[in-house]
């Protein structure tokens, strides 16, 4: 099984801002459900957050501090 590099990409989109202190955060996408219903959309994932991340799961959120390279999913 090969490992997302969600480090890798964080840390290449924070030198891209020009940044090498503070923190990045990320929030993925919802479960949303037809008003009135029971019934739900179909989960489509944040393509910024499933870049950084690799998740492609909803209710998720990331954070990347940039200063000590550490990403928290």
């Amino acid at each position: 099984m090969r490992v997302y590099p969600a480090k890798q990409h964080f840390a290449q989109t924070a030198k891209n801002l020009g940044v090498s202190n503070g923190v990045i955060y990320v929030r993925g996408g919802e479960t949303i459900v037809h008003p009135d219903s029971d019934t739900e959309y179909e989960f489509h994932q944040d393509s910024n957050f499933f870049y950084l991340s690799g998740v492609n799961e909803p209710g998720f959120a990331a954070a990347y501090d940039i200063a000590s390279s550490t990403a928290i999913l």
